[in-house]
């Protein structure tokens, strides 16, 4: 049973125990001691009396002596009250009980009210009468508080017992809990949860042991995203200073003579403007990821027709990387996608220039070509080139990750490239993936398809 259940016939025993217990105890007394059960028995010469003035004159019920008179022939000489009415308005009365209290010294009454009469002149007239029966109160008010009493007895037993047992199902649960928050508390976040209740702290406890799968997967996350941090600022030393020592030692061989002819000036100083633009796309690039991953760097998504887009693309490619060919798969759909196609050109880009570092073939290509799945296109960019290591394919989207671990002069760059395309490709709402062919290796940009509002911008 779970615990809503258990409140709730708990609250309804709790609520039942009393109102019955209270019927019960009501029910006793009145059976001990019932005020109103019958009339109190009075001597016939008051009845004679009565009926003979109701009948001849009941005038003399105005009388405050003759109501005197009529007390002292009922036998219960002060401890009764009289009242007479006419027409709903009492006119004479005798009162020895207090008016407001319930007899004299909290002994029952008993009202009696059959004496319905007229006037002489007709208006309507009632004589009615209290009386304090204080020989039936002897030992009513005991036997009553005895049954009080035994019935809050049963009452306190009765709480106490559901009381008690609704507090141990909800605080050994909640003891459990606690000793899972140390648990977590004190970083064991290898040992599960485990609770055999069928109550609503199962779903507490599957989302404790939900919490800790995913705290333990967090730090574990965490710590590679450190050991990555790490490394990405040895990489940023060590791809600046490269190129810094470069300069340095050129411009040390300028100022001290050594490039003693115009020709080797002419040749050092080309080579520190290489290595200065060199520095300046490792930095411009580490910008563009900054921005990128602090969510800074501004988009604006349209519709952009993937095939002039990309015919546009590979013919600009071309002509910066003459000694690769680029081209575009003949078999492209007609399809819009849903893109920023300044970030979109960069994805390309990028994905053609790591193409070119590693490709050492005399044949080397890029062919581009696009695929339409539902509501997603991929656009596939394949080359020939030696592809990657099984080993390095997980993180080949890293920051500064290179496949040349030597981190060659022939591959120089930033290393962040498909860092940046991936930034670019979780923006849009997409995917990039990666994988090795037979012959070469292909990268794939998941984008979605333009949708009505796209056409609109």
């Amino acid at each position: 049973m779970n615990i809503k259940r258990r409140l709730r016939v708990s609250y309804i025993v709790m609520l039942l125990i009393p109102v019955i217990l209270l019927l019960a105890t009501g029910g006793v007394i009145r059976l001990i001691y019932d005020p109103v059960r019958e009339h109190p028995e009075l001597p016939r010469e008051f009845y004679s009396e009565i009926y003979a003035t109701l009948a001849e004159e009941p005038e003399k019920l105005l009388q405050a002596d003759y109501l005197e008179q009529l007390e002292s022939l009922t036998g219960y000489q002060g401890r009764i009250n009289m009242y007479v009415a006419r027409d709903r308005r009492v006119v004479n009365s005798l009162e020895n009980i207090p008016s407001g209290t319930n007899g004299i010294e909290g002994s029952p009454t008993i009202v009696v009210t059959d004496w319905d009469f007229r006037f002489a002149d007709g208006a309507p007239g009632e004589f009615s009468f209290l009386v304090s029966d204080t020989e039936r109160v002897s030992g009513a008010l005991v036997s009553a508080g005895i049954i009080v009493l035994i019935a809050v007895a049963m009452l306190l037993v009765t709480n106490g017992v559901f009381s008690f047992r609704m507090t141990t199902s909800i605080t050994r649960p909640l003891r459990s809990l606690e000793a899972a928050a140390l648990q977590i508390a004190n970083a064991d976040l290898d040992t599960p949860f485990a609770y055999d209740g069928t109550d609503e702290f199962q779903g507490v406890f599957t989302a404790f042991e939900e919490m800790r799968v995913r705290l333990r997967d967090s730090l574990k996350e965490q710590q590679r995203y450190e050991a990555n941090r790490r490394e990405l600022l040895a990489s940023i030393s060590h791809d600046l200073k490269t190129p810094i020592t470069a300069i340095k030692g050129y411009v040390e061989g300028i100022r001290d003579g050594i490039a003693d002819t115009p020709e080797k000036v002419s040749k050092y100083l080309d080579t520190i403007y290489g290595k200065s633009v060199l520095m300046n796309d490792l930095i411009d690039s580490l910008f563009l990821f900054s921005r990128l991953d602090l969510g800074q760097e501004r988009f604006r998504f349209e519709g952009v027709a993937l095939r002039p887009f990309l015919v546009d693309a590979c013919e600009e490619l071309q002509l910066d990387y003459p000694s690769m060919e680029v081209r575009l798969d003949e078999q492209v759909p007609e399809i819009s996608v849903h893109a920023d196609s300044t970030q979109l050109h960069r994805v390309i880009t990028n994905l053609i220039d790591n193409a070119s570092k590693y490709n050492t073939r005399h044949d080397a290509s890029v062919i581009v070509g696009v695929e339409a799945t539902g509501p997603t296109a991929l656009v596939m960019v394949r080359d020939n080139g030696p592809g990657i290591p099984e080993a390095d394919l997980e993180r080949v989207f890293d920051s500064f990750t290179r496949s040349d671990t030597s981190r060659s002069s022939r591959t120089e760059g930033s290393g962040l490239g498909l860092s940046i395309a991936r930034q670019i490709m979780i923006a849009h709402g997409g995917s990039i993936t990666g994988r090795n062919l037979e012959g070469g290796f292909e990268i794939r940009l998941e984008l979605r398809l333009a949708s009505e509002e796209d056409s609109h911008h």
